[in-house]
Formats: C-alpha cells, structure tokens, sequence
C-alpha cells in the first residue's frame, strides 16, 4: 500500500492511497518505491503552485523509515 498526503496552510491539497503495482521482496524496497512516488507528486505540485503563485520556498517531505532515509542520502546508490 502507498499513502501520502500534501497540506498547504493546514488543509489537505493532494493525496493518495493506493496498492502499489510492483511487488516488493523487502520492506524497505517497499517503501522506497512510496517515497519516489510522493516525490513525484512534490516536484509537480511545486511546478504547478509556483505557477499560480509565487511559491519559491522549499518543500519539506516528512518521512518515518530509517532505513529508506539512509538509503535516499546514500549518494553510492544514486548516479552522478
């Protein structure tokens, strides 16, 4: 299952709760896979509001697993 929600001023603008359509061998790839869609979702949204408003600030993304967190700054796992 992939879950995130977007707010702007406290109120909800973007969500999603859906199964995911790849099936993962560890939890970790599993969540992986759900913080690369939610960030998918971050870069368009500021695309989007930074058109209908000048919206120049970064997006914070909040995230609870550890082990996708080390993997996501772990620059050995990501192309130059």
């Amino acid at each position: 299952m992939t879950g995130y929600v977007f707010t702007l001023g406290g109120c909800a603008i973007s969500w999603k709760s859906t199964l995911q359509s790849i099936v993962a061998l560890f939890s970790t790839e599993a969540e992986y896979m759900a913080i690369t869609e939610a960030i998918k979702e971050v870069i368009w949204l500021k695309a989007f509001l930074s058109e209908i408003a000048s919206l120049d600030d970064p997006i914070m993304v909040f995230y609870d697993n550890q082990n996708v967190v080390h993997l996501t700054n772990d620059r050995m796992f990501h192309e130059d």
